[in-house]
């Protein structure tokens, strides 16, 4: 096979990022710098596209940059990608079934035909959120729990 060549408008459109994401991933060490030409463009080879590939598809797992590295330079980066990805599994099922009772919740709320007026005013408590600030600070400022208790009445 012969040996190709990218340059990095040509890997950033191959892969769907930008070129500023590359020179990004450079910075940060996750994609090795390539090699230049005698004009100083990068030229990448397919090894360092099939990286990138790699990255992006650990990217499209939910692991961050960091996390990313940290495979690469493991020991053993295939059993480290496997406890990561699960634990990473564990944490996205346990956001799935928090976002499902929230679904239910408000599924219930909207099949009840309760308004939001009227749910509200017999839940509501006793006291306004102005009239416990004001009760807690009248033994500290007349002053304030004065214009507080205005506030509170014209409310």
């Amino acid at each position: 096979m012969p040996n190709l060549l990218f340059t990095i408008g040509d890997m950033a459109r191959l892969a769907g990022i930008t070129p500023k994401t590359l020179r990004h991933y450079h910075e940060i060490g996750l994609l090795p710098e390539p090699v230049r030409d005698a004009n100083r463009y990068r030229l990448y080879s397919i090894d360092q596209l099939e990286r990138l590939q790699l990255i992006l598809r650990l990217k499209g797992f939910g692991l961050s940059l960091h996390q990313i590295q940290m495979i690469f330079e493991a020991e053993n980066p295939d059993d480290l990608v496997r406890v990561v990805l699960q634990k990473h599994e564990q944490r996205i099922q346990g956001e799935i079934q928090a976002l499902q009772r929230q679904l239910g919740d408000i599924q219930s709320y909207l099949a009840s035909g309760v308004s939001l007026q009227s749910d509200w005013q017999e839940s509501s408590p006793q006291h306004s959120a102005l009239s416990i600030v004001r009760d807690t600070l009248r033994p500290r400022s007349n002053g304030l729990s004065d214009i507080l208790a205005e506030v509170d009445g014209a409310v």
